[in-house]
Formats: structure tokens, C-alpha cells, sequence
């Protein structure tokens, strides 16, 4: 469930138990390598949606191996957010009406003139990319209870109470294919004014019918968040061995 604002508010979810084999991996892990790991993943993923980044992109991921702070990890994904970002740039956006603000009439930047970020959007397609988003942290945060992990241990981003941080860690590799689902089919549409909300600040939100449709655009297959969440386990227990190996 979501609210007015695209966030995530409630989960439902089979009864389940908590992994604690698992969770004491979560807890003693290395932040930084787990962080690297997970841009790393991010980037590949950026790459086969936009194949024309794979030089730039993997000149970040050499910078990723050599930082040693989650401090410089988060200034190299947030330099390499501005590149991807510049190629969704030229997606233009039809209108049923010819009276739209000509900003609305192509996609510019994913951050907000309100907040500076994504939420509190102020373009029609930030607004739809907010409540996929959500879409996808309610997928990932379900499946992440069902298989017994922390969700709030995070590493790229950083713990904070009320926060679900491992979910948005996992969102990262996945993100470049809501991205790809949502452009192509909000390119292949003609729009109307009626389709979005605006409030008193300027913020845009999606109607709730619209909202509906966003579900069915957004949802992936639960096979490839699955996936996602055994890779990061898989990295879990692999980090583990390695450090049991150089602690004998």
C-alpha cells in the first residue's frame, strides 16, 4: 500500500521466521566492500539498459575498487547519476492538450525543484517514476521479510531509524530496469492534464487511476527480485568465508 505521496505504507506477507544464520552475517559484514559490490552490480545493470555508458560506467567501477570509504562510494555513484541520467535527457512527451508547460513536454532531470531529489516532484515523469519506485521497494522489502533478513542493515545507504536501508541498497541494480519499463511506455503515450495531481506547492503527483497503471508497468517478476536477494546472500556467505580464512 502507498500513500498520496508514492510512499510505502504497508506489506503483506505469509507468516515467516527470522534467519539468524543469516542475520549475523548482515551484522558483521564489511560495510565498504558489501557498498562496492552492490555499485558495482548497479553499474552492470546501467550498462545493459544503456549500452553507450559501458566506458564511462566502467571507469567508475575501477574508482569503485579503489575507494576505502562509503563516503567516496556514495560521491562516485552520485557523479555517475548525473551521466545516466543526461541520456534520458532527449524522451520526448506528447500531450492531448496543447496549453502544458513546455517543461512538461520533454524529460530534463530526475531531481526536483522542491526537494533537490526525486520526491516532491515537479515533472510529470518523476512523479511516475516516484510510485514505481515504491512499487519496487515494496516488492523487494516482501521478499526480503519472506527470506528472513534485517531489512533496516544497509550499507550503501546508511542506517538510519524508521528506514529500511538494505531495501534501497537492493533497489540500486534493479532500478535501471523500472527506468527502461517506465520511459518506453511513457513515450509511447499521449497524455492529459487530468492524469496528474498538482497541490498549492507545485508538487505532482500521479491520479489514482493512473497510479493503477504505473502498478502493472513497474511490477517486475518476482523471479528477478528473488534473484537480486540471492546474489546479495551469496555475497553475504562468500564474504564470510573470506574472512574466516584470513582470521586462521
Amino acid at each position: 500500500m502507498l500513500d498520496r505521496d508514492a510512499n510505502l505504507t504497508a506489506l503483506t506477507h505469509p507468516p515467516t521466521l527470522h534467519v539468524i544464520s543469516l542475520r549475523r552475517l548482515q551484522y558483521n559484514v564489511d560495510s565498504v566492500v558489501l557498498a562496492k559490490e552492490i555499485l558495482l552490480r548497479k553499474f552492470d545493470a546501467c550498462i545493459k539498459c544503456k549500452p553507450m555508458l559501458s566506458i564511462s560506467l566502467l571507469q567508475a567501477g575501477e574508482s569503485v575498487l579503489h575507494a576505502d570509504t562509503l563516503e567516496n562510494l556514495r560521491l562516485i555513484e552520485a557523479r555517475t547519476a548525473i551521466i545516466y541520467w543526461s541520456t534520458w535527457n532527449n524522451c520526448m512527451i506528447k500531450w492531448k492538450e496543447k496549453d502544458v508547460p513546455i517543461e512538461w513536454r520533454g524529460f530534463s532531470q530526475r531531481a526536483s525543484g522542491i526537494s533537490g531529489k526525486g520526491y516532491k516532484a515537479t515533472h510529470p515523469i518523476n512523479a511516475i517514476l516516484n510510485y514505481a519506485y515504491a512499487i519496487l521497494a515494496g516488492q523487494i522489502e516482501r521478499a526480503l521479510q519472506i527470506a528472513g533478513l534485517d531489512v533496516a542493515v544497509g550499507s550503501l545507504h546508511a542506517d538510519q531509524d524508521g528506514r529500511a536501508s538494505l531495501v534501497y541498497d537492493l533497489m540500486e541494480p534493479l532500478r535501471p530496469v523500472v527506468d527502461q519499463a517506465i520511459f518506453s511506455w511513457v513515450t509511447m503515450q499521449r497524455w492529459r492534464r487530468a492524469d496528474f495531481v498538482i497541490d498549492r506547492q507545485g508538487v505532482i503527483r500521479v491520479h489514482p487511476q493512473l497510479g493503477r497503471v504505473v502498478v502493472t508497468k513497474s511490477m517486475l517478476p518476482d523471479k528477478m527480485i528473488r534473484e537480486e536477494i540471492n546474489a546479495y546472500v551469496e555475497l553475504l556467505k562468500r564474504m564470510n568465508e573470506s574472512r574466516l580464512t584470513i582470521t586462521r
